[in-house]
């Protein structure tokens, strides 16, 4: 009953999964705006700690159903660049007390948490210190890096969500961009994804504990009062996606594109509206 739930709640898919998407979206750009104007406080920045987890999920989620990971590069890659311009842009010289070159935007720690979690199911240990150690420089760090691979995992334990996945994923009209894959990738991470299945199943109640664990300390940064409260933060997607779940709406999904390219256009937006402001 729990894990059925959990499932419902964490790993919604349709109109649901877009409509939670736009409300990240719309809460990310809310929180870069609060982080110039007012970065102290707590309550405008409080809302925003939703947003990396509710991207986490959705990436271990497709992660977990096998979609191909270097599909995801491709797809990131561009859109991190760009964004990273804007970045620079909005927050120079520094942000969170780095020198600003030494950030990398949130889609980096996407494209980074993806490519952790593949070496990690492939059992690719040659590779993972290396991108554990991109992993201080994005967004987020390691704890943000981190997060993503639990997601995957915690996705791949409610082992019915992939019958569902399976089912939606073959009658969907955007089954065509899933087919542009390579067919060896793909077969490779269809095989992954039922050995790593079956391994994480059984293991639920310990990855559901580490992947709190880790949804905590994503925007943890010490233990003052207000430290705490932006770091449990985070466990409002609980309450959240269960009223987007309950509620008679939901939104279209429309290219697959247009959630990446917002994250670079907001920026743009935002810094005319800074420039307006001053």
């Amino acid at each position: 009953m729990f894990k059925t739930m959990m499932q419902d709640i964490l790993f919604p898919w349709g109109k649901k999964r877009e409509l939670i998407r736009w409300i990240a979206l719309l809460l990310m750009a809310w929180d870069h705006w609060a982080a110039w104007t007012d970065p102290g406080d707590i309550w405008m920045r409080l809302p925003g700690r939703v947003v990396f987890p509710i991207f986490a999920l959705f990436m271990g989620a497709s992660l977990a159903r096998g979609f191909s990971v270097w599909h995801y590069v491709k797809r990131i890659l561009p859109f991190a660049l760009i964004a990273q311009i804007g970045f620079i842009v909005f927050f120079y010289p520094t942000y969170m007390g780095r020198p600003i070159w030494l950030y990398w935007n949130i889609l980096w720690t996407l494209l980074l948490g993806a490519l952790l979690t593949d070496a990690l199911r492939r059992k690719q240990w040659l590779t993972v210190p290396a991108y554990l150690f991109l992993a201080f420089f994005v967004d987020y760090g390691i704890e943000g890096v981190l997060l993503i691979a639990t997601s995957t995992f915690l996705a791949l334990s409610l082992n019915n969500a992939y019958e569902h996945n399976a089912n939606e994923r073959n009658t969907s009209k955007h089954k065509t961009n899933e087919r542009n894959a390579s067919k060896h990738s793909t077969d490779e991470h269809n095989t992954n994804k039922r050995d790593t299945s079956q391994t994480t199943k059984q293991f639920f109640p310990f990855l559901f504990t580490i992947y709190l664990l880790n949804l905590t300390i994503v925007n943890f940064s010490g233990f003052s009062a207000d430290s705490l409260i932006l770091s449990f933060g985070a466990w409002l997607i609980f309450p959240l996606m269960a009223l987007v779940r309950v509620l008679p709406l939901g939104l279209p999904r429309g290219p697959w594109w247009v959630a990446y390219a917002f994250y670079p256009a907001h920026f743009v937006l935002l810094y005319i509206i800074k420039i307006i402001v001053q």
